[in-house]
């Protein structure tokens, strides 16, 4: 009788070694299917505003426009000149591509800004932002931003030489 109990001991030695070792393979599975996920699938964190800010700031570049010139409307019935240099800003790295594609609409836009003003108001510092608001605007319209400027791909707009003749 004795030997009896002992080979059922050593049958049930070899079911739970098995059992063990499928217990393994399972958990070892699982820690593998996790850490793919983890490290593969999952969806990295939104940035902060703070990060976004920070990343917009290091990408920060202005575009030089060719200058322009163009006569003013006058009541003296002399004939009077603007000629001004304009630079957009923006944080946008694929920018400068699109606006040399859209330049001949941008150049209208901005001329016909420009040409509106009396010649005895251009030279006036109100007058000046006035435009710089009006040009941003019409140059994000133009980029396809909407009617306002805000949150349009150019942020600023300065004039780096500005003659009234």
């Amino acid at each position: 009788m004795a030997d009896k109990p002992a080979q059922g001991e050593g049958g049930k030695s070899g079911k739970g070694r098995l059992l063990l070792a499928v217990l393994a393979v399972v958990l070892l599975l699982g820690a593998g299917g996790g850490a793919a996920w983890w490290f593969l699938l999952r969806k990295p964190h939104a940035p902060s505003p703070a990060e976004l800010a920070a990343r917009r700031l290091a990408s920060v570049h202005f575009i030089v426009l060719a200058p322009f010139v163009t006569n003013l409307a006058s009541s003296d019935g002399s004939t009077h000149y603007l000629q001004t240099t304009v630079a957009l800003k923006t944080s946008e790295p694929d920018l400068d591509a699109r606006i040399s594609a859209l330049t001949p609409e941008l150049r209208n836009a901005i001329l016909r800004l420009l040409a509106s003003e009396p010649a005895d108001k251009a030279a006036s510092v109100q007058v000046r932002e006035q435009l710089r608001q009006q040009i941003g605007h019409a140059v994000n319209r133009v980029l396809g931003a909407g009617p306002s400027a805000a949150g349009g791909p150019v942020s600023g707009v300065y004039f780096t030489a500005y003659v009234v003749q």
